[in-house]
């Protein structure tokens, strides 16, 4: 009796590891979000977003950064959350 390949919970309804003839050559595939992509293109989607984010000028960056702190205070229910003050 063979195995089947367990569906994933992923609403494509995709098997998991896709077990077919791609992953025999070693190209693994991903999916996130609605898009399905190999290692690779995984990898080089986290370059090029790294590389835009370093294009962002660095005040920009900090008022992310202050944004991100104040959902942390509220999001986390802590009061010892340090929110920079920028002038």
């Amino acid at each position: 009796m063979k195995n089947k390949p367990r569906k994933s919970n992923c609403p494509c309804n995709l098997p998991r590891g896709f077990q077919g003839e791609d992953n025999l050559r070693g190209d693994q595939r991903f999916v996130i979000g609605d898009e399905v992509m190999t290692r690779e293109e995984l990898f080089e989607g986290k370059e090029r977003f790294r590389r835009e984010r370093a294009k962002i000028p660095f005040g920009e960056k900090i008022k992310e950064l202050v944004n991100l702190q104040k959902i942390a205070s509220v999001w986390g229910k802590k009061k010892n959350v340090i929110i920079w003050k920028l002038r």
